[in-house]
């Protein structure tokens, strides 16, 4: 569906009033697919003390959407329950032995999985199509490392249902927006961001179509992983309690028990103070396509894909350091069956690594 999506976009005709029974939410089923790449690692977890960094992930479940709690008019919160789950992600580097490294981070997505699969995924929007919140509240969580695993799911998680953040007042004609979910770095705690940002509906063959592009500005946190003879990482977190632990600066909730998780992870000595992270800045290009189910007021299909690159001031730019971040998502029909494919550690884009499956990326898919 990714390439019909993005032809039909250019075609025009009349529009469609929106609707905003939340109800019809209830019962929906949902194909999601993510794929993303970042240049500072992001550490994966399992419970059992094994970790591993990734700077390349793919993820693709089928949710099951079964309960809708109508807050009031304007939002409500939509559950669903994970019914198949996949993570595909590249593993780090490694001069030794990187087949026992293999073993390892493998067994890290099989954790990932087992964790997340069967459990509940929540989000919050509101009657304008603003997505307000991500929760996976049925992952478990006794202490601090714990927590902080959780909290990359529910990153990720984020990552999966972004797509939904599609603001707006009618599907009507042409609009702007200064934000997105979708122009942000992925998996990491939202940041400062603006934007030029346009939503363009348009009819097609009784079908509305919105069309979205935008350029803009966003920042994260820069987190050096590690520095030359520093192995003993320090967390830091931060709490921002004017938003109930989320980021004030967007206007978007990103806390988990109102402390918002993700801040510096540095390495000992010489580097920056944890509690003083430096900021990288990217410039961002998004281009999506969402078909519209006006009973929902939402998505019913959508495909997007963002590139960005480090600004000229920003740490790394003279490394070209850049993320991307393409997804998609779709509506099934009925019990219809979709395939997550396997669990598995897989080469980085366009590389070839003995003993790895290809990436193949979601935009190649059919």
């Amino acid at each position: 569906m990714w390439k019909p999506l993005f032809m039909i976009a250019s075609l025009s005709g009349a529009t469609v009033a929106q609707a905003t029974d939340f109800t019809a939410w209830q019962g929906t089923r949902w194909l999601l697919e993510v794929e993303e790449a970042v240049p500072v690692p992001l550490e994966l977890s399992a419970v059992q003390n094994l970790t591993f960094r990734t700077k390349g992930i793919q993820i693709r479940a089928v949710i099951d959407c079964n309960t809708v709690e109508v807050l009031n008019k304007k939002s409500a919160t939509i559950s669903c329950l994970i019914e198949d789950i996949a993570f595909q992600a590249t593993p780090r580097s490694l001069d030794g032995d990187p087949e026992q490294a293999w073993k390892h981070s493998h067994a890290v997505l099989e954790d990932m999985v087992a964790r997340t699969q069967g459990k509940t995924l929540e989000f919050t929007l509101n009657h304008k199509g603003k997505l307000l919140r991500v929760d996976v509240p049925d992952i478990e969580a006794r202490n601090e490392y714990e927590r902080t695993s959780r909290e990359v799911i529910r990153q990720l998680a984020t990552d999966l249902v972004s797509g939904w953040d599609l603001e707006h007042n009618s599907w009507e004609g042409t609009w702007p927006a200064t934000q997105t979910w979708l122009m942000r770095v992925p998996n990491r705690p939202v940041g400062l961001s603006a934007g030029e940002i346009v939503h363009r509906a348009t009819n097609v063959e009784g079908d509305i179509i919105v069309q979205t592009i935008g350029r803009g500005t966003f920042t994260t946190s820069y987190e050096p992983w590690e520095l030359q003879g520093k192995d003993k990482l320090v967390r830091t977190r931060t709490q921002d309690s004017s938003n109930g632990g989320g980021s004030q600066a967007a206007g978007i909730g990103t806390s988990v028990g109102g402390t918002t998780y993700g801040g510096a992870l540095v390495s000992g000595g010489s580097s920056p103070a944890g509690t003083i992270p430096t900021e990288r800045t990217y410039d961002g290009n998004l281009t999506s396509v969402a078909i519209i189910d006006p009973d929902l007021n939402a998505p019913k299909e959508r495909v997007w894909a963002l590139m960005g690159s480090a600004t000229a001031s920003s740490i790394g730019a003279q490394l070209g350091v850049s993320i991307w971040y393409n997804g998609r998502m779709r509506m099934l029909n009925g019990d219809e069956k979709a395939d997550v494919g396997p669990t598995q550690l897989i080469a980085p884009l366009n590389q070839t690594v003995e003993g790895l499956a290809p990436w193949i990326s979601i935009q190649d898919e059919d």
